[in-house]
């Protein structure tokens, strides 16, 4: 991507899908009005520390990239409301995504993540979650296709059954035990 792209200043949407971009200029960081962003299909496995400064972002696409966690900076963006890593290689979500306290939709198919993170009950925001074609251990993939929030109340029992040593998973309909856990350490 050309660095000229610093004089586009007002620009609200940028969509570069099907490129072989693997990295993003620093000057991306002066679009300051940049309002939905989307590097589709593109060779990407970070983002420059830059993009943080886009405080007026809301809308990220980042699938088919090469991805191998959650980006950190976009972790340090709590205003984004829509966040797409489908199909790159991520083998963990790390607790650095409840940074995105406003967060609405979150989309992570077709990855290799085995564990949410237990915590992620707390992202009270967070009406959509699409998780399927990973190999997930827990929550366990059959709860995955109930209604959303249920991957969530169960994250939110696991953290209180850390707590209290009581673990209660009655109603959620589950046909065998699951592998109750965490992340290995």
């Amino acid at each position: 991507m050309p660095a000229d792209i610093r004089h586009l200043k007002y620009l609200k949407e940028l969509v570069i899908d099907d490129n072989q971009f693997a990295m993003l200029p620093q000057e991306m960081g002066t679009l300051v009005d940049l309002v939905s962003f989307s590097a589709e299909s593109n060779f990407l496995s970070s983002l420059p520390p830059e993009i943080v400064r886009l405080t007026a972002l809301t809308n990220v696409n980042l699938d088919n990239n090469k991805f191998k966690g959650f980006s950190r900076e976009l972790s340090r963006m709590p205003w984004l409301l829509y966040v797409r890593l489908n199909n790159n290689v991520m083998e963990t979500l790390s607790e650095i995504v409840m940074h995105l306290v406003n967060l609405k939709t979150l989309q992570l198919m077709f990855n290799k993540i085995s564990y949410l993170p237990p915590q992620m009950f707390n992202m009270t925001s967070l009406l959509e979650l699409k998780i399927e074609g990973n190999p997930l251990i827990s929550p366990p993939p059959e709860l995955m296709s109930q209604p959303f929030p249920a991957p969530l109340i169960y994250l939110e029992k696991l953290d209180h059954a850390n707590k209290t040593e009581r673990l209660d998973l009655s109603s959620f309909l589950l046909t065998k035990v699951p592998v109750v856990g965490f992340p290995p350490c």
